[in-house]
């Protein structure tokens, strides 16, 4: 072997550590952008959570009331106390969203039988069991009136409450309510609202609560949005400035990430997030990247787009007197849609799909390489199922393929189980669990939070679908990373809020403790470099975190 070839074989390794580097920067980028939203929408999350009684108790109250004023089952009431009556068949009347077979099920060991007054209430009472159970708490059954029954027939008639009007505390209906509640003229559920109030509290200027008031006219509801947030008319704009400095690398006046979020920027419920990241900015190592991402909801779905870049330069040196350039970048655009396919008090389960393009370019002295230069499209199917209470958390389960869509690079024939390949599949697992715990030794509770992710495929990937460890996103305390086919890694963290005299009025000081750990495989093997393969990994974090 020549000299001329160990070079090439050199710079081959030398880009292939390059490209697993940059992906591993782009991917921190993208995770710090994510972990933003996602951090700020779990808070508000956990304290909708801890104020559910209390406005399950108020809504109570005013649901008592609007009962008073609707009518009532005992005022239309037509048949009085006395003998039985023969009842050969059941009818009810007016349901919609009571299907017939649910009809035949709630009635049908009442028939062919003699009932008294309180056998026909016990028949009504089942049938609003129903409508209230499954949050149809504004419809009412009731015995019909001036009915003879002499025929054998009893008939129950059912008015299902329906929203009227969806307007805020002003009496206007804006495009944002429309979008979150597309509900007007439909029977009123309450899982609809919440699914409605869900997708304005997404947003940090909002924290919104519904009344329910009795319709001017006919059996109907007009939903009062009321927005408890002071001065949340116009969008809500925030910027965020993050200063990295490690022991190795000398201090720099231009800070390591910026982070810009918009709320209701188009007052259609849209949540805008950009963040720029740099890192290795000296004249040898040169990256950066730029992550954006924008989400309309409306009702039950929810739209999304991202688009990242990021661009990276590295000078090699090759002899005392030859360097070589190495450098190129990785655009990708991703499209998203999310459905709530179920919800009840207490939990959510959504659908999501996506379809992502990315167009990766890489050169060596201007000269473009084969190998690390390729279009890529892949889809993403997945449900996530989440739960609150004591204990809240997370599920969501994701099967991801590359497609030959959009001018995608196929992969060549007779590849090797040591070459990546863009047709590949993959299944990931992420979970989130979060808890308070009372410890001996604290006066407060320790909040405790573990992230877990887990994949696996058959096939060997390029760096950008692979799993990686270390960096600031999975396994902390290390400043590269590895990264492999399929594997896992799992974040614990505990946090303990400290005495308020720290603080400033409004502040917020606490200390948290991390442990992580995790475990990388790949198809091949571990590589010479280290930086792929196989290999585990286990972190520790301390530090103090000061909000106001």
């Amino acid at each position: 072997m020549n000299k001329h070839q160990i070079g090439c074989i050199a710079i081959s390794a030398i880009v292939w550590a390059t490209q697993v580097a940059a992906q591993t920067i782009e991917e921190e980028t993208q995770s710090a952008a994510r972990t933003v939203l996602n951090n700020g929408y779990n808070q508000k999350q956990q304290e909708w959570v801890s104020d559910q009684v209390y406005r399950q108790a108020e809504q109570q109250k005013k649901l008592e009331t609007l009962r008073l004023e609707w009518p009532t089952a005992s005022s239309r009431l037509a048949v009085s106390s006395g003998p039985e009556v023969f009842v050969q068949t059941i009818s009810i009347r007016g349901a919609t969203v009571l299907g017939r077979r649910d009809q035949r099920r709630l009635v049908r060991e009442f028939e062919g039988t003699s009932m008294d007054l309180k056998a026909m209430a016990a028949v009504v009472h089942r049938i609003n069991t129903w409508y209230m159970s499954r949050g149809y708490i504004t419809s009412l059954a009731y015995i019909a009136l001036g009915q003879s029954m002499a025929s054998g027939l009893l008939v129950i008639d059912v008015e299902e409450g329906r929203i009227q009007s969806v307007v805020s505390d002003t009496g206007e209906t804006p495009v944002a309510l429309k979008l979150a509640f597309p509900f007007v003229g439909k029977v009123l559920n309450l899982r609809d609202l919440e699914q409605g109030l869900d997708q304005l509290n997404r947003l940090g200027q909002n924290q919104m609560v519904l009344d329910l008031e009795p319709a001017s006219v006919g059996y109907g509801t007009v939903v009062r949005i009321v927005n408890q947030q002071p001065e949340a008319r116009s969008p809500l704009n925030q910027a965020m400035i993050t200063y990295l400095h490690q022991a190795n690398e000398s201090i720099s006046a231009f800070p390591s990430q910026v982070t810009v979020l918009s709320d209701n920027f188009l007052f259609i419920n849209d949540q805008w997030a950009m963040t720029y990241s740099q890192s290795a900015m000296t004249q040898e190592n040169q990256a950066s990247s730029l992550f954006s991402s924008v989400t309309v909801p409306g009702g039950y779905w929810r739209m999304g787009h991202t688009y990242s870049l990021f661009v990276y330069q590295q000078l090699i040196a090759q002899g005392p007197h030859m360097r070589v350039n190495v450098y190129g970048h990785t655009e990708q655009n991703k499209v998203s849609v999310m459905r709530t396919l179920f919800r009840n008090q207490m939990s959510k389960l959504h659908g999501e799909g996506a379809l992502s393009a990315s167009n990766q370019t890489q050169f060596v002295n201007k000269t473009r390489l084969t190998t690390g230069s390729h279009k890529k499209t892949v889809g993403q199917m997945g449900l996530t199922y989440q739960w609150y209470g004591r204990v809240s958390g997370s599920v969501s389960v994701a099967q991801h393929r590359g497609l030959p869509w959009l001018d995608a690079t196929p992969d060549l024939d007779n590849l090797t189980i040591s070459e990546p390949v863009f047709m590949f599949d993959k299944t990931t697992v992420m979970n989130q669990l979060s808890t308070h715990m009372v410890l001996p030794g604290f006066t407060v509770p320790v909040a405790y939070r573990m992230t877990s992710m887990h994949q696996w495929t058959p096939h060997t990937l390029w760096a950008a679908d692979r799993i990686a460890l270390g960096g600031r996103y999975s396994v902390r305390g290390f400043d590269g990373s590895l990264s492999g086919d399929y594997g896992y890694y799992a974040q614990h963290e505990w946090r303990v809020p400290l005495h308020r005299s720290l603080t400033v009025p409004g502040a917020s000081l606490a200390m948290f403790l991390g442990l992580d750990h995790g475990t990388v495989f790949s198809q091949v093997g571990a590589t010479m470099s280290g930086a792929s393969g196989e290999g585990s990994l286990v972190g520790a974090t301390l530090g103090i975190d000061y909000q106001w």
